[in-house]
């Protein structure tokens, strides 16, 4: 019993330690209930359930006219597929599978972007949190010294009633920030079942940097890449085309049958006889169908103009965003790089007459700057993952994990 509950610890613990990737996390949009759904439909219609029999419908009948025995009459009617049905049948489910793949191809984009959207906001709050640790010591020397000069002519009581008070909504933001955090990590894990009870460890350390995010938008600008949702649209136009064509064709074809009459016998008369029809569509049953249809089409071909008009303007202020995000974010960096290697702080130190509260303030104001640098890089990020997402490089095969340094494949 022991020896169990040894190994049951171990393996708890060890599970409990192990690593959760960001690629792994990533690459779990392919097994999205929702993606799933869509790849078990479309390996059904592979199989082409969906095709037509030749013989439509098949029938025996009997009569007697007179209710005698040797009156009997039998027949056996043959009703054939429309060869208009059965083609435009073919048409509209191999339309109908393609629209599939397209709608898959956008839930596994969706999926993929709510995944990258979660990373982001977890790296983003575990940097604050952070940040907000260092503010909230930086408040607490600011404290101690303020505690140690009581009496002296730096202590003044208004500066430290004013940074007790600062400290506690520090810790307070700093929190929520962990709050938050956990609320993230319990919501990765109900998307990816694997990281439960496992670390989840990131930061911007482990993301791509914003130069590169940089140099890749840039790249990926000037691709000719056709977008998928016109491609989609276009698509949509052929399924409505093809169903209203199926809907069209939808008329019984006509019939053959064979006859046996009894009294014919009697009459030394070939009792078999062969007869036919044809249906002669003079008013078509189903123009509601029909109507329906060239309403849908008709629906898909402004989708489609719709589709064109924004794809480019989408994909150019996007990217005109990206520029712009960057822009402040490498001004800011070397504001801080500047004031850093500066000699303000021993300056305004001085003019203090050496207090050192003065120099840890100064720190505080540039990590303050940090945090404002870190929030540009989580705006940088998203604004990267919606150019992915509106270029459709996102689920482009093979899935690339477009948020690591090296750019790695899945």
């Amino acid at each position: 019993m022991r020896c169990f509950a040894l190994l049951t610890f171990f393996v708890y613990s060890f599970a409990a330690s192990g690593q959760v990737t960001i690629s792994d996390f990533i690459k779990s949009a392919n097994d999205d209930p929702e993606v799933k759904t869509f790849t078990e439909q479309n390996r059904y219609l592979q199989q082409r359930t969906y095709r037509l029999p030749f013989l439509q419908r098949l029938e025996f009948r009997t009569q007697n006219r007179e209710l005698l025995a040797n009156q009997q009459e039998y027949a056996l009617r043959l009703t054939p597929s429309n060869p208009w049905e059965v083609r435009n049948n073919n048409r509209y489910f191999q339309s109908y599978q393609n629209s599939l793949l397209f709608e898959k191809e956008f839930l596994l984009k969706d999926a993929l972007h709510a995944r990258y959207e979660k990373v982001i906001t977890l790296v983003y709050l575990t940097e604050l949190a952070l940040k907000k640790t260092d503010l909230i010591e930086m408040k607490a020397k600011q404290v101690a010294i303020l505690e140690k000069q009581m009496g002296s002519s730096f202590f003044d009581a208004d500066d430290y009633v004013d940074l007790q008070l600062e400290k506690l909504d520090e810790e307070s933001e700093r929190d929520e920030a962990d709050a938050l955090i956990a609320d993230e990590r319990f919501s990765i894990a109900r998307i990816y079942q694997n990281a439960f009870n496992k670390k989840i460890e990131w930061n911007f350390n482990v993301v791509i940097s914003p130069e590169k995010i940089k140099r890749v938008t840039d790249s990926l600008s000037t691709s000719a890449l056709q977008s998928r949702l016109i491609a989609y649209q276009k698509q949509k136009i052929k399924l409505a085309q093809d169903e209203y064509a199926l809907e069209k064709a939808n008329i019984n074809f006509g019939f053959l049958q064979a006859e046996f009459d009894n009294r014919r016998v009697e009459q030394n008369r070939t009792p078999v006889n062969i007869s036919g029809g044809v249906t002669i569509p003079i008013f078509n049953p189903n123009k509601g169908d029909m109507t329906k249809r060239k309403l849908d089409a008709i629906d898909a071909t402004f989708d489609l103009e719709e589709a064109e008009s924004e794809d480019k303007v989408d994909k150019m202020i996007l990217h005109e965003r990206i520029n712009f995000l960057f822009e402040r974010y490498r001004r800011l960096e070397e504001k801080i790089a500047l004031l850093r290697n500066d000699d303000v702080p021993a300056t305004l130190q001085a003019l203090k007459g050496g207090d050192p509260a003065v120099r840890i303030r100064f720190s505080e104001s540039i990590l303050k700057l940090e945090m404002v640098q870190s929030k540009i890089k989580r705006d940088l990020l998203l604004a990267y993952l919606d150019f992915l997402y509106t270029s459709d490089f996102l689920q482009l095969d093979p899935l690339t994990n477009y948020i690591s340094p090296s750019l790695d494949l899945l």
